[in-house]
């Protein structure tokens, strides 16, 4: 390998026609260290006459996750590899190529090249190598087309998933079979290519966030969509509207409302900022517009009466069906939002107290 590096160094020199490159500090944002890892899609040496401030070779590489640069050769570059391979990328045959180059800064937008040579297991650290069998290295970046319960396809690549695979986003733990498509993850891979990790870098199923703030469009007992997600009701999950404690099969849809998530994606309390079904707080007062079976409207709301609610007017108790519409009271509800007590303030007169209401006091 040295001999023939040290041939390939020559022959450089000889086509650039003894240009010389002084050295300049290393450039940002090219790989890791420094370097770019990919495939060769084009080469050319420095050709003879180049002037002494620029350098005409190049080489461009795709990297793993698509993106594509183009990086002069200079005379200075040193090029360690076979004479077989630099045949074939001066050929132009040697499309699927993997190399990695070490880049220099430069004065100008084109970075340049302080040594190319062939790519070797682990060059692609995150950005992943290319073979034909899997990438190189212990992870890889790309995006996901295609899940199954026992592989995914990222990239070019379908891979296999290890017994112990985790996937995640974010803070949140997922299952393979939550794992969306059309997004871009990173996997980590164990020394027989296949899977042990699946960090996803985006998810339009899951919000990234610990809260969703929207609208419910829809509710179960088990499940709420709010906003563009549908989310699991954990068992447990508290639904809260102001003094209010309701049931999952109470919630409403069509009002706003910020939901909680825990790193399971199930929603753990959900807080409604609206609902059109109780009033703001546990007290209510105002004209009776209706009693029914249980219920009692006034001020827009009807609402639910425990059986053993407590009715009353100046110490002597009522029954719900006696209130009549008109009457003035005011309601105390539960953190359930059912009227646990009445008390009317006005409404019955004198002469129908002992007629609509019992005889024993409150």
């Amino acid at each position: 390998m040295s001999r023939n590096r040290a041939l390939i160094c020559a022959v450089v020199g000889i086509l650039a026609g003894g240009l010389s490159l002084a050295p300049a500090a290393l450039a940002d944002g090219h790989g890791g260290n420094g370097a770019v890892t990919g495939t060769v899609t084009s080469f050319s040496l420095p050709g003879a006459g180049t002037s002494s401030s620029s350098a005409d070779g190049s080489i461009t590489i795709t990297e793993a996750n698509g993106s594509s640069e183009t990086i002069a050769i200079a005379p200075s570059t040193t090029i360690d590899m076979s004479a077989g391979a630099l045949a074939g990328l001066l050929g132009g045959g040697a499309s699927t190529q993997q190399v990695k180059v070490a880049v220099s800064g430069a004065s100008s937008a084109t970075p340049v090249a302080r040594e190319i040579r062939v790519a070797e297991s682990g060059d692609q650290g995150d950005q992943g190598g290319q073979n034909s069998a899997g990438p190189n290295g212990e992870s890889y970046v790309g995006s996901i087309s295609a899940v199954s319960g026992t592989s995914i396809t990222i990239g070019q690549y379908t891979l296999t998933f290890a017994a112990n695979v985790r996937v995640s986003y974010g803070d949140r733990q997922l299952t393979t079979a939550e794992i969306p498509t059309g997004v871009n993850a990173k996997v980590s891979l164990d020394q027989s290519g296949n899977v042990t990790k699946v960090k996803l870098l985006a998810d339009p199923n899951v919000p990234k966030g610990e809260s969703v703030h929207g609208t419910i469009t829809a509710a179960s007992a088990t499940s709420i969509t709010i906003g563009q997600y549908t989310l699991a009701l954990a068992p447990d999950a508290v639904v809260k509207y102001h003094d209010f404690k309701l049931v999952a099969a109470a919630i409403p849809t069509g009002v706003d409302a910020t939901a909680k998530i825990g790193k399971d994606l199930a929603v753990d309390k959900l807080i409604l900022a609206t609902d059109p079904s109780l009033p703001p707080s546990d007290e209510l007062h105002g004209a009776v517009t209706a009693v029914g079976s249980g219920t009692l409207s006034l001020d827009g709301y009807t609402l639910n009466v425990d059986p053993q609610a407590e009715i009353a007017y100046q110490g002597t108790a009522y029954t719900l069906a006696s209130i009549q519409s008109g009457w003035d009271v005011s309601v105390h509800l539960d953190a359930g939002g059912n009227v646990v007590q009445i008390k009317i303030v006005q409404g019955p007169q004198a002469s129908a107290q002992s007629s609509g209401g019992s005889s024993t006091g409150n």
